[in-house]
C-alpha cells in the first residue's frame, strides 16, 4: 500500500515531468488564464508519457503541440522493443499486459500500444479501465465521491499549495480510495496515482466517469 511519503514524492516527480513536458508547473497549468488546453488533459497526457517511456523515444518539437501545448513528442518504438528483457520487466509493461488482456489484444501489449500511439491514448486506456471499476457500481461510485468531497474539506488545493504541501493536505485520501477500488492501478508508480488524483478531483467523479465514456483511444480520434 502507497504511503503519504511516495504520494509526495509522485506529486513531486510528476511536477518535475510537468515542467518539461509543457514547460510550466502543475499549478501553472491550472491556473495560467493563457492556458487554452484543458488541464485535465494535459495532466492525463503526462500520465500516458509515464505509460510509454519505456517504449518510446522523446524528440523536442520545434513549436508546441496545437492539441496539448507540449514541447515533446514521444515517437513509438517498434515491436522488438517490448521483447527486450528490461523493458518486459517495468512496471508500464505489466501494465499493458493486464490492459491488453482486457481490451481483447491478448497478450498482445504491442497492439494496443501502436492502437494508442499517442501519450493520450495511453492514458485513454487506463482511464477507461478505472472508470470500469468506479463508475458501474452505484456503491463503490458513491465512496469514491465521498473520498472527493473529503479531500476537499481536507484543503487540498494543487492551484494554492506546491505538490509537496498536497498530500499532507488530503491528497492521500482519494489516492487511497482509488487503489482500493480499481486493483489495475496495483501496477502503477505514485506518479500515475498523482495524476489521478488530481483529474479525479479537479473534475469530480461524474465528469471523470463521462469522460472516459466519451474518451477515444486510437491515435487518429485522440488527435
Amino acid at each position: 500500500m502507497m504511503d503519504e511519503k511516495e504520494l509526495q514524492q509522485g506529486f513531486i516527480t510528476l511536477n518535475n515531468l510537468a515542467k518539461a513536458e509543457y514547460h510550466k508547473s502543475l499549478e501553472q497549468l491550472q491556473t495560467d488564464p493563457t492556458n487554452t488546453i484543458d488541464p485535465s488533459l494535459q495532466v492525463g497526457r503526462l500520465i500516458g508519457v509515464m505509460m510509454k517511456e519505456p517504449f518510446a523515444e522523446p524528440q523536442d518539437l520545434p513549436f508546441p503541440s496545437t492539441f496539448t501545448a507540449a514541447y515533446r513528442g514521444w515517437n513509438l518504438l517498434g515491436r522488438e522493443r517490448f521483447d527486450d528483457p528490461r523493458v518486459k520487466a517495468s512496471w508500464q509493461y505489466q501494465l499493458l499486459q493486464q490492459l491488453a488482456a482486457a481490451e481483447g489484444f491478448g497478450n498482445d501489449s504491442y497492439s494496443l500500444a501502436d492502437v494508442a500511439h499517442l501519450e493520450r491514448g495511453f492514458f485513454g486506456y487506463l482511464g477507461r479501465s478505472v472508470a470500469g471499476y468506479i463508475c458501474g457500481d452505484p456503491k463503490i461510485r458513491g465512496e469514491v465521491e465521498k473520498a472527493v468531497d473529503d479531500t476537499r474539506k481536507a484543503g487540498f488545493n494543487i492551484s494554492l499549495q506546491s505538490p509537496e504541501a498536497a498530500v499532507g493536505t488530503g491528497g492521500m485520501i482519494l489516492g487511497a480510495a482509488l487503489i482500493q477500488h480499481a486493483p489495475i492501478l496495483g501496477f502503477v508508480g505514485a506518479p500515475v496515482i498523482a495524476g489521478l488524483v488530481l483529474v479525479v478531483y479537479r473534475i469530480g467523479v461524474d465528469a471523470f466517469c463521462e469522460w472516459m465514456q466519451q474518451y477515444q483511444v486510437d491515435a487518429e480520434s485522440a488527435r
